[in-house]
């Protein structure tokens, strides 16, 4: 069994339990989060509100979920990533579980 953890902007929400339910993930935990962008690259000494503009509404999905399927799953989220034409992507993260109850 793995954890996986997946984060995108909040538009991607119902793409990302679409492709959960297709590969076999019926239930699964998920949480609205801000996302945040560092504005290390913009001149904030002109602008004192600089860091609400690089907030984004996200969201993250959290699952355990048997090894025969994390695969596809992974496979599944890369070819939306693919097929997308926008800076931000969906995000996965692939964490062993070493022991659960």
């Amino acid at each position: 069994m793995k954890l996986i953890l997946i984060t995108s902007v909040q538009a991607f929400q119902v793409q990302i339990q679409e492709i959960l339910k297709t590969e076999g993930v019926y239930q699964y935990s998920y949480h609205k989060v801000k996302g945040h962008n560092s504005a290390q690259n913009v001149a904030t000494s002109e602008n004192w509100f600089v860091g609400d503009r690089y907030e984004s509404e996200s969201v993250l999905f959290y699952a355990f979920v048997q090894n025969d399927i994390i695969e596809q799953i992974f496979k599944s989220i890369e070819g939306f990533n693919q097929d997308l034409r926008s800076q931000s992507k969906i995000h996965i993260s692939i964490l062993n579980i070493e022991k659960s109850n």
